[in-house]
């Protein structure tokens, strides 16, 4: 029961954020973030589509999503069970 509230919840953001239709689709934005390998893809292809790097030299943008780490690589704290 609890991980059906904890994916409900991821769902909910999801299409929050517009990753998702009210259908539980896969939008444009969505098949961008799948696409990316390199840090936390949801707030790199959030940036994206604000427009955070349209101002910046393609070299400059570049260097700055490599410097993020692959999430694989980034430890992560068990998530908490209901006993």
């Amino acid at each position: 029961m609890a991980f059906r509230a904890e994916l409900k919840g991821m769902k909910r953001v999801l299409r929050r954020l517009g990753f998702t239709s009210k259908d539980d689709v896969v939008e444009q934005k969505g098949r961008a973030a799948c696409e990316i390998d390199t840090g936390d893809e949801l707030v790199i292809c959030e940036l994206i589509y604000d427009g955070v790097f349209n101002d910046l030299k393609p070299e400059v943008w570049r260097h700055k999503l490599s410097t993020s780490q692959p999430s694989a690589l980034c430890p992560r704290k068990p998530l908490k069970t209901a006993e």
